[in-house]
């Protein structure tokens, strides 16, 4: 578990310094724990989630500030891109489930069904289904072309 803000990347056998990812200290407070990493799709971006309640979103292109996902009421501890790239997923202590727009960078669904805390997610190859677990003891599988549909 990482603790504090991202400020670089490491080469994973020298442990050097590659890239600068992060300055500025008061865009997470020190304190803050991020969870559940995740790579996009097409390797420019990762996802991670944190113990303020949201997504924070990095471009390693551009290494600008990460922009924040806001919605979950508790900490969000998983996260998973959509294959196509264009949804992200995250689930919460809040007992859901928050499917993102990653283009517009706002919410776009809302899953309900768990009665205790979200511990991941992750979308089947082609897109079409997520599947959550929780501490209450179950695995849910969602429809996700279903629930894209009746948006």
């Amino acid at each position: 578990m990482h603790h504090g803000p991202i400020r670089s990347v490491a080469n994973a056998i020298t442990g050097a310094i590659e890239e600068e990812l992060y300055r500025r200290e008061e865009e997470i407070p020190p304190t803050s724990d991020l969870h559940g990493h995740e790579w996009h799709p097409e390797g420019r971006y990762f996802a991670s989630g944190t113990a303020e309640n949201h997504v924070a979103t990095w471009d390693t292109e551009d290494l600008e500030r990460p922009v924040f996902l806001r919605g979950h009421t508790s900490e969000v501890r998983t996260v998973s891109w959509h294959p196509d790239g264009e949804r992200l997923a995250s689930g919460s202590w809040d007992q859901t489930i928050k499917i993102w727009d990653a283009e517009a960078l706002e919410l776009a669904l809302t899953l309900r069904g768990h009665s205790d805390e979200v511990t991941c997610v992750a979308w089947s190859p082609d897109g079409e289904r997520l599947v959550s677990s929780s501490r209450d003891g179950t695995v849910r599988l969602w429809d996700a072309s279903r629930a894209f549909a009746a948006e």
